[in-house]
């Protein structure tokens, strides 16, 4: 926009237009994965998923120049050189030479921020975590096996689409508590620890729904820390539901979750996200986050599903998580 029109207005259109065109573009790479997928059968789609991000750019930067093209025909008087619309839109443009030094200083800065994100991400993660880890040290330590004499933890193993989307060095660590006096009462408990991709912490909304849930409402809680005065864990609650076997009986159930490194704990992914670049541009270096799940139905009520999520963390948080909210 810049460097084809005088009218700020103009140049303000093209980047506006630049949003719509990103949809599209990504309307059409994820529309080839399926079909690629579907067609041809899943490496070929694991193949296109690869290698799709760069068609955006080019659906994008084509659809731009496309409309480019169109209002220099349609506003020749608001071209910035000689000629209006007969000369071509990806000409060098400005005698004066101002839009080319402009156009030199993007592409320089361009470069310069390609360098400083590989470097960036070249930078390893801390050995500090949010959790206490493993005699291994890559996986969170074991979650406790019984709380007191009212709960047994049953191993819950990860699943095999997990270990194959998620990369090698995440940690896992999570249990399902059970009532001793009610089975029927049961609190899903999961950890999972990033490594140095950072790309295993992820916003959870995008697994809920994958695994067929429909997210109702949110809302945010604080869990009490045991043992600490003043103590807390903020978290973000989703209300969920899907339909049972049956096709027709929607199954309520309540799922919370937040986010630990060793200096922060907090309840919401921008948050974290927030955290960690800040913590990359003062440490050099960010920590491994934590993210922290618990899961159970609502069939008595939110109030008392809340309750059984907190019974479970008074027997599990210090065993797991070492301090409590810090801030940001």
């Amino acid at each position: 926009g810049y460097l084809n029109f005088r009218a700020w207005w103009l140049r303000g259109l093209v980047l506006l237009l630049s949003f719509p065109f990103t949809y599209v573009g990504n309307v059409v790479r994820i529309s080839g994965i399926i079909f690629a997928a579907e067609w041809f059968g899943q490496k070929a789609g694991e193949l296109f998923h690869e290698w799709a991000g760069f068609l955006v750019f080019v659906i994008v930067l084509g659809l731009v120049l496309l409309s480019v093209n169109l209002l220099r025909r349609i506003f020749p008087r608001a071209v910035t050189i000689d000629g209006g619309a007969s000369a071509p839109f990806w000409s060098p443009v400005a005698g004066s030479g101002r839009e080319r030094w402009m156009a030199a200083a993007v592409c320089l800065m361009s470069l310069g921020c390609i360098g400083a994100t590989r470097w960036l991400d070249a930078i390893p993660v801390r050995s500090d975590a949010g959790v206490l880890l493993a005699a291994d040290g890559l996986n969170p330590v074991d979650l406790p096996r019984f709380i007191g004499t009212e709960w047994i933890g049953r191993p819950a193993e990860v699943t095999a689409v997990e270990r194959a989307i998620l990369p090698p060095d995440t940690g896992y660590s999570r249990r399902t508590y059970v009532a001793l006096q009610n089975a029927r009462v049961q609190v899903f408990l999961s950890i999972v620890l990033s490594g140095r991709d950072r790309s295993s912490i992820h916003r959870p909304e995008l697994c809920v729904e994958g695994q067929g849930w429909t997210i109702t409402g949110q809302t945010e809680h604080r869990f009490v820390y045991p043992g600490v005065v003043g103590g807390t864990v903020p978290a973000t609650v989703l209300r969920i539901e899907r339909v049972a076997a049956d096709g027709m009986t929607k199954v309520p159930g309540l799922l919370v979750y937040w986010f630990a490194s060793s200096e922060a704990v907090v309840a919401t992914h921008s948050q974290r996200m927030l955290r960690g670049a800040w913590d990359r541009l003062r440490h050099g270096r960010a920590d491994r986050w934590a993210y922290v799940l618990a899961q159970t139905d609502v069939l008595q009520g939110e109030a008392a599903a809340l309750a059984r999520i907190q019974e479970v963390l008074d027997g599990t948080l210090p065993a797991f998580q070492s301090r409590p909210e810090t801030g940001i």
